[in-house]
């Protein structure tokens, strides 16, 4: 004795085929056919669907720098430009080396940071800052 389950499928099977067959008979058919086979590759391939949406991870709090959870950024200065400590600088150096051919002029160690006299911290310009944070963004993202 058969299953439910099989009898539902050789059922559905044997309609398939009857209409398969009547392609000649009834020409409308195919239309509506073509369209109920791209509607079910959607449904068995979504992946490959134009709507895919590439997810962008944020962080979700700062890292810690020695004791202090800074993310080696100590702030900004009056002129646009930051204080970084030597982790945050070795960290941009880092992705600088990742990244370096991903602009133009590329980029090179060291760029937009200079010592603070007197001090272990450095300065970072308005714009390396901006380099940081989108390599820093392709770093989470993958890239």
């Amino acid at each position: 004795m058969k299953s439910k389950l099989s009898q539902a499928l050789a059922r559905v099977v044997g309609w398939l085929l009857l209409q398969l067959s009547a392609f000649s008979v009834r020409p409308y058919f195919s239309r509506w056919a073509s369209v109920g086979l791209i509607l079910l590759g959607f449904l068995i391939f979504p992946g490959c669907s134009a709507f895919t949406v590439i997810p962008t991870h944020t962080g979700s709090s700062a890292s810690f720098d020695g004791n202090a959870r800074n993310s080696g950024f100590l702030g900004y200065n009056p002129d646009g430009s930051g204080t970084i400590t030597p982790a945050a600088r070795d960290r941009y150096n880092t992705l600088v080396g990742l990244y370096e051919n991903m602009f133009t002029p590329h980029l090179v160690a060291d760029f937009g940071i200079t010592p603070i006299a007197g001090s272990t911290n450095f300065n970072i310009s308005a714009e390396a800052i901006v380099d940081f944070i989108r390599m820093n963004q392709w770093r989470r993202d993958g890239h």
